[in-house]
């Protein structure tokens, strides 16, 4: 069955000599499964996608093209994300990281790998050698919840080698998926 949103929205006199009234919005289709994608299409937009995502990874282009790359459930975007991984920027190490850990690939297993050995001279853009250590503890944090969430094989017990991580959260994250 179909369902649709509806939106009446009433706007009140305050001040009384301000429009006022209701607006009544036209219905819109709220969908329940996606639009299913031509294959051949999708390999030219994901590498479009990916080349922009990467490019320059510090700018808002950059950050559009990962948040439209996200929404893409194929894994020729597994190639990106891992470029993504290899990147300075926090946030698109952060996002990559996110994305390759619902994949059970040995190459997004690879990507999860370059975030488990993020230093701080791997991420940039940072105002001290401080702040750039503790947003590479915040990726290898990222990095293993990433494997405890990868449906990969040999993600738990590449986990398990993370257990002294010198970031308490790491370690938290480690006996944590040990426990479950």
């Amino acid at each position: 069955r179909e369902y649709f949103l509806e939106v009446t929205l009433e706007v009140p006199a305050i001040p009384a000599d301000a429009w006022h009234g209701r607006m009544i919005l036209p219905p819109a289709r709220v969908p329940l499964h996606p639009e299913p994608m031509d294959p051949a299409a999708l390999g030219p937009r994901i590498e479009e996608l990916g080349r922009a995502m990467v490019a320059s990874p510090h700018n808002t282009s950059s950050e559009q093209a990962e948040q439209a790359l996200s929404l893409i459930d194929d894994e020729r975007v597994i190639p990106w994300y891992v470029k993504a991984v290899k990147t300075d920027s926090y946030s698109l190490k952060f996002a990559a990281l996110d994305r390759l850990s619902r994949f059970n690939t040995d190459e997004a297993l690879a990507g999860l790998k370059i975030g488990m050995a993020t230093q701080g001279s791997d991420i940039g853009n940072c105002t001290t050698a401080a702040v750039a250590e503790q947003s590479a503890t915040n990726i290898r944090h990222c990095a293993a919840i990433a494997l405890a969430r990868s449906p990969h094989p040999q993600a738990k017990s590449l986990l398990w080698t993370m257990w002294n991580d010198p970031a308490w959260g790491v370690r938290i994250t480690v006996a944590q998926a040990a426990a479950k």
